[in-house]
């Protein structure tokens, strides 16, 4: 058996909160040396605090050992999920490499990277001793919150084997294609620097008889803040319960994304980015009306007029198209392998659930419906619902070059 593991080409918190916290759990844990907390404000719900932090409902209960998520009190101190610092020692970690076991030929053994680079040789050996003659290739080394990454797996068909990914609380399996198999791993904006651990779950008997944890290295984002401030007849859109009921119909939404990837190459652009600017891109940390830090922006703002044709960039399924709250006239399309397009504030709405679309049809226009000060397009890319900066998805190499044979393959 032969098989190759690829993390490919680097590459975005809206109400998003409930999604994380496997990644921010993966980074820190309550003992931290400088413990992260924040004092409840008046009004405060978990699922708020949750999205504003980058984590779960579950990783606070875990953390602050909460008899009832639904009772908490103003003044309370709760721990937040904090983050590996880049000097911190990561014994356990493993980072897999070519066949060769050759060093990484990019990543120099001086810190930060000298963590990264142990880890590495210490992988090697253990994967080798798991399963002999395989063959396995990451990219990239280094990354920054918002990027996608993908596994890549090359096996022998005539060896049973079956292979996932621990995203959020839940494994997901990698998806067939005609190589072998293939699967992403999202980044939230919040994921912090240092270095970050995605498991790898290989079943070749029925359960999960191994994990491996494949570190890459996060760097700063160092995104700005923008200020916002609402109009009167728009703040309400701000109430947790509001947020929250949008966010629980959502997530049920991009759960259904499913099944082999529907699109070939990279995405194109919904509107033509050449003629209209943008004007929040993704991963902007947000403050509305003066207030604190309600998360980051998840996706890009490109501000074309009012009745611009809003296009489908790339071949999948319309799972919602529908008037929302915060997001205003909203459609959502599948594009396959848990990957989905999100497309907020349209003025209009042309196509319906359930509706199959190909590359370049027109799927609504540009408005400035739900919680927004001016006509623009709000367009995401969602990874098993983990908003992830789309610019990358629109070049190649890039993520979306990575699956059915278009793939371009990094040189080392």
């Amino acid at each position: 058996m032969k098989i190759r593991i690829l993390l490919p080409l680097g590459i975005a918190l809206s109400a998003l909160g409930l999604l994380l916290a496997p990644l921010a759990r993966a980074q820190g844990s309550a003992d931290c040396p400088i413990p992260n907390t924040y004092r409840v404000q008046p009004g405060d719900a978990l699922s708020a605090i949750a999205e504003r932090f980058g984590t779960d409902v579950a990783t606070l209960v875990e953390l602050n050992h909460l008899a009832n998520p639904d009772q908490i009190y103003v003044g309370q101190v709760l721990y937040l999920p904090c983050p590996v610092r880049p000097e911190d020692e990561v014994a356990s970690a493993f980072f897999v490499g070519a066949a060769t076991g050759a060093a990484l030929p990019f990543v120099s053994p001086s810190t930060p990277h000298l963590t990264l680079w142990n880890a590495h040789r210490e992988a090697w050996r253990r994967w080798r001793t798991l399963l002999p003659n395989a063959d396995l290739i990451w990219y990239p080394q280094e990354v920054k919150p918002g990027d996608t990454l993908i596994v890549q797996v090359q096996s022998d068909a005539n060896t049973p084997i079956t292979l996932s990914l621990r995203i959020l609380d839940a494994w997901v399996p990698l998806v067939p294609t005609r190589d072998g198999y293939e699967g992403f791993v999202p980044l939230h904006g919040l994921v912090m620097p240092g270095l970050l651990r995605v498991t790898l779950g290989v079943n070749m008997t029925g359960t999960v008889t191994h994990t491996l944890d494949l570190p890459v290295w996060v760097e700063d984002g160092n995104f700005p803040f923008q200020k916002i401030v609402l109009p009167p007849s728009k703040g309400d859109l701000l109430a947790p319960s509001v947020i929250q009921n949008e966010v629980t119909r959502l997530t049920e939404v991009w759960t259904l994304s499913e099944g082999p990837p529907h699109w070939q190459g990279p995405f194109s652009w919904p509107v033509d980015v050449e003629q209209w600017p943008t004007t929040a891109p993704y991963g902007v940390r947000r403050v509305y009306n003066g207030g604190a830090m309600r998360g980051y922006h998840t996706g890009q703002d490109i501000a074309a007029p009012e009745g611009t044709p809003v296009r489908a960039p790339a071949a999948g399924i319309v799972l919602l198209a529908d008037r929302l709250d915060v997001r205003g006239n909203a459609v959502v399309i599948d594009h396959g392998a848990g990957v989905t397009s999100n497309y907020w504030h349209l003025s209009e709405i042309t196509v319906e659930a359930g509706q199959s679309v190909e590359r370049g049809d027109v799927i609504g226009k540009v408005g400035t419906t739900g919680l927004s000060t001016g006509a623009h397009l709000h367009w995401e890319i969602r990874v098993y619902g983990i908003p992830v900066n789309p610019i990358p998805w629109t070049q190649s190499p890039g993520p979306a070059t990575f699956w059915k044979g278009e793939r371009e393959h990094p040189s080392h």
